[in-house]
């Protein structure tokens, strides 16, 4: 299979509003444990143990930024947010071929490759590729049934991608948005840049550069 695959091959605004949410977010949840705090202070009445009103309890108060800290520790990096919203482009096409060409109509042309498995000799990998004007998408195709895809491939400067990173783009413009690369591979004159998909098990974003620049990006899953 990973054969197979081997042949494929500032932020943006929607960065910004996923930051200006999530400021939201724990800006609400850090009033709620305030009210919660000054709830825990007061006795029945709004009265402390002693029988006389307490005063705003500054103290505790105090444990609210650190809660805030601790949840903004546990979200996404930059880097992560801007690797998970490239990966979701790839949802635009469809789990099927059959909603592929629903949204896409008619491929151009088709494809099929296929390969021994490499845990059991009797199964046969089979990759159909449909390919259009702008984008290219593979799927893994089960002997008994059943389909996902494994890569999309786009080449076409003029496709709108979620982040102004693609085509055209250099290594250091890539590895500005996404972090530094899980794998570099050389191949022939090209090289594949791969960044790995956060809670994404076995997929990456895989950028093909020829002369240092992006001439193919691909949304890849590598299935045992």
């Amino acid at each position: 299979m990973q054969a197979l695959c081997a042949r494929w091959v500032g932020l943006p605004a929607a960065e910004a509003r996923f930051v200006r949410r999530t400021a939201m977010r724990v800006l609400c949840e850090d009033r709620l444990i305030a009210i919660l705090l000054l709830a825990a202070c007061a006795g029945p009445g709004g009265k402390d143990a002693s029988g006389a009103k307490p005063s705003r309890p500054q103290a505790q108060l105090a444990v609210v930024p650190e809660t805030a800290q601790a949840l903004s520790s546990s979200l996404p990096s930059p880097t992560d947010s801007a690797r998970l919203l490239y990966w979701s482009f790839a949802d635009k096409f469809g789990r099927s071929r059959a909603e592929l060409v629903a949204r896409l109509g008619p491929p151009a042309s088709v494809t099929t490759d296929t390969s021994q498995n490499r845990y059991d000799s009797t199964e046969v990998d089979t990759v159909v590729t449909l390919r259009y004007s702008t984008a290219a998408v593979g799927f893994f195709v089960f002997q008994r049934g059943g389909e996902f895809p494994v890569l999309v491939s786009v080449r076409d400067p003029a496709v709108k991608l979620p982040i102004k990173v693609g085509i055209g783009a250099s290594r250091p413009d890539l590895e500005r948005v996404f972090g530094p690369p899980d794998d570099v591979i050389p191949q022939g004159d090209s090289t594949l840049v791969q960044f790995k998909v956060p809670g994404q098990e076995d997929t990456a974003l895989v950028f093909t550069l020829v002369g240092g620049v992006v001439r193919e990006v691909g949304w890849a899953t590598f299935p045992d």
